[in-house]
């Protein structure tokens, strides 16, 4: 009489794959002594039968499935990850767009900027010119205080600017 593990190392199989054929297939054990069960002779031959002829069958089933099941894992792999780079190109392609009308509006904000900076530097020449005090207009509601700054002060101070 032996124990599964006995029986287990005997044929080089897992203790586990034997208890397990042992409970599927309902065989009982000869002996019961201390938690540990003993086989008789008619038991480890049937174990024995059935993990010499069924591993080599199994093995070659085992490795077709196994390539199966990787074949189906690879392939969904690849549909997935397909499908995530169509979803960032179309992300991609959406932000280049909204880069480039931004960078469209900033380019007229700069020229409008431009144009009024011109504007101003022109109109206080012209108030220097005329040698009145520089009057600073009024901003919504809010009244920015007038600067009283000699004419010649001024117009020297802009000379050494914009070096005329």
């Amino acid at each position: 009489m032996r124990t599964i593990k006995q029986i287990a190392d005997e044929i080089g199989v897992d203790k586990q794959r034997v208890y397990r054929f042992v409970r599927k297939n309902r065989i009982n054990e000869a002996h019961h002594e201390r938690n540990v069960m003993y086989y008789d002779e008619a038991a480890e031959k049937l174990i024995n039968q059935h993990f010499t002829r069924s591993d080599r069958i199994t093995e070659s089933h085992h490795e077709a499935h196994q390539i199966a099941s990787l074949d189906t894992v690879i392939d969904t792999l690849v549909t997935t990850f397909k499908a995530e780079l169509d979803t960032k190109n179309a992300l991609i392609t959406e932000q280049q767009k909204t880069i480039r009308e931004l960078t469209a509006a900033l380019e007229n904000t700069t020229a409008s900027l431009n144009a009024a900076q011109a504007l101003h530097a022109g109109t206080m020449q012209q108030q220097i010119a005329d040698d009145d005090p520089v009057k600073e207009p009024e901003f919504d509601g809010f009244i920015i205080p007038e600067i009283n700054i000699r004419p010649s002060k001024l117009r020297d101070f802009f000379r050494r600017v914009f070096r005329k």
